[in-house]
């Protein structure tokens, strides 16, 4: 009753601002899902940053250098291919190129060219999450697909330019041409289709055609 009591006079006193009770609940409730997955991520950077240097120890101290892989006629190979890392798979011109997380997958020109301590990407094609660097688990299938991002985590795109302007958000999925195309921060949108989110905010306003 006490904490009911508590609630009922916070609502009052919100109403006395001029400010609403609903608003103000779901803002709570959003400051306190992006604080979560805040540390979600800090949590992954720590966890991949004590992974390499303890890997990097080993193969220092322990195990023998390996010889680098020779990259067939025409190709040139991520150098990351070259050293012995748990789980980065890269093909193509600085793909990964930068790389020391683990687990990512590259293929193509530049894909995942900024990544350094992200885990559990995979781009295909050229520039596929080109901008990444501790994001993880998104994965970008077509030209430029998550462009831009670089903290974001668990996006999904699929089609030349899909979610090009996303940077930090997460848990988007994106299908299509240029299909979330100016989300840049926004988390939990589902796109189909050219420019999605565009055609969301049209038929939100009443100005779909």
């Amino acid at each position: 009753m006490t904490n009911a009591r508590n609630d009922a006079e916070d609502a009052r006193q919100l109403l006395r601002d001029h400010r609403d009770p609903i608003d103000e609940k779901r803002a709570t409730r959003d400051r306190a899902r992006k604080a979560d997955a805040e540390k979600k991520v800090e949590a992954e950077r720590e966890r991949t940053t004590l992974a390499r240097v303890a890997r990097e120890y080993h193969e220092r101290v322990v195990e023998r250098k390996s010889t680098p892989l020779q990259p067939a006629s025409g190709f040139r190979v991520s150098s990351v291919t070259s050293r012995r890392r748990s789980g980065p798979s890269a093909f193509g011109f600085q793909a990964l190129a930068a790389n020391n997380g683990y687990y990512n997958t590259a293929s193509g020109f530049a894909a995942l060219v900024s990544n350094t301590t992200g885990a559990g990407n995979t781009a295909t094609a050229m520039q596929g999450l080109y901008s990444n660097t501790s994001g993880v688990y998104n994965t970008a299938t077509g030209i430029d697909t998550l462009y831009y991002n670089t903290l974001g985590y668990y996006n999904t795109a699929s089609g030349a330019f899909a979610l090009v302007s996303n940077t930090t958000g997460g848990n988007n999925i994106a299908v299509g041409y240029q299909a979330g195309y100016n989300l840049a921060t926004g988390s939990n949108n589902i796109d189909i289709g050219n420019q999605g989110d565009r055609l969301r905010k049209a038929r939100r306003s009443g100005s779909a055609h």
